[in-house]
């Protein structure tokens, strides 16, 4: 049984990832931005928004690293597959 790569394919998707990385980067500073003005009532409202949105921001930065992480060794791993052949 033979395994069988198209590293065309892998560069691709490779690509597809850490592009897609930056969207997740930009909706989590879009949402952090949304949050950040959010008005306060009574001391509570505005600073549970701007948590929120702190919050939002810091996960969608860790998913785009780990976003652009696969897709470096996708692209890695392309490279290798089209040295061997």
């Amino acid at each position: 049984m033979q395994i069988r790569v198209n590293p065309d394919i892998l560069n691709q998707s490779g690509n597809n990832l850490i592009s897609t990385s930056s969207s997740v980067q930009r909706a989590g500073s879009s949402a952090n931005s949304a949050a950040s003005s959010a008005p306060s009532y009574d001391g509570q409202f505005g600073p549970k928004v701007k948590a929120i949105g702190n919050e939002a921001r810091a996960i969608a930065n860790g998913n785009a690293e780990e976003l652009t992480n696969h897709g470096k060794k996708l692209l890695e791993r392309a490279t290798i597959f089209q040295t061997a052949d």
